[in-house]
């Protein structure tokens, strides 16, 4: 993406709840990024990522995950 054109952040939430935030800058035309986040026990979430473009504004999107438990 050219600096005229870019993601300004990114947020992640599980369900209604904010988890993260990453505040992103048009230096960078290849913005990437990796967050771990560990959640209480329970079934499935679903995870809801939204980012906002300096053009386009806010995009969303979801997805519903199912949680393995590692032992």
């Amino acid at each position: 993406m050219a600096p005229a054109h870019h993601i300004q952040w990114v947020e992640l939430y599980a369900g209604e709840n904010f988890l993260a935030r990453v505040m992103l800058t048009p230096d960078y035309t290849k913005a990437n990024s990796t967050l771990t986040v560990v959640f209480e026990p329970v079934e499935s979430i679903t995870l809801r990522g939204m980012e906002r473009y300096n053009i386009h504004r806010l995009w969303e999107n979801t997805r519903d995950r199912s949680l393995r438990y590692l032992n």
